[in-house]
């Protein structure tokens, strides 16, 4: 979503909206607005950022060419009109993957994946704690969190944004 920050209409709106004095049960809903309200209404009217063409193909080679927070792409097109084939990966900077080494006592290394949400707060969602950190164990990683995104989204993303890192370390 392009223009005003969704962060300012939120806060516009509650401190245009709030009826001093007035219990907080009985203020008026818009007073309570999200940021996934704001992105359920730029979705309903079309004002989502990087689509720009219902043909999916062309949205997507313009948000490849215009958006500066994309720091890897790998594109595979294919000619075949169902899409069969076509393969899109895209590594992007609000995502990060965190490896680190002689932070504890024991010589086991850490990575965390980290995702941010909507106002750039960074949410630490899958960790690995291994003695090595090759790509056999990353891409255990990456299968697991595939697969708890596929058995249950939602429950996943609800969890992730609404609580507090799990994972603690004892520095030595």
């Amino acid at each position: 979503m392009t223009g005003i920050p969704a962060q300012t209409i939120i806060k516009k709106l509650r401190t245009s909206r709030w009826i001093a004095g007035e219990n907080p049960l009985k203020q008026p809903r818009v007073c309570f607005v999200t940021l996934r309200d704001i992105a359920n209404i730029a979705s309903r009217y079309g004002l989502i950022e990087g689509r720009s063409c219902e043909d999916d193909r062309i949205s997507l080679k313009m948000l490849l060419e215009n958006r500066d927070d994309i720091s890897a792409v790998k594109l595979i097109e294919t000619d075949n009109p169902s899409g069969d084939g076509f393969v899109l990966e895209i590594r992007v900077k609000r995502n990060c993957f965190d490896d680190t080494f002689h932070v504890t006592r024991y010589a086991f290394r850490l990575a965390t994946l980290l995702i941010s949400d909507d106002a750039g707060n960074g949410f630490p969602c899958a960790h690995l704690l291994s003695y090595r950190m090759s790509a056999a164990e990353i891409r255990i990683l990456f299968e697991l969190v595939k697969a708890a995104n596929m058995d249950t989204a939602n429950d996943l993303i609800g969890s992730i944004l609404s609580e507090v890192d799990p994972v603690k370390f004892e520095s030595g």
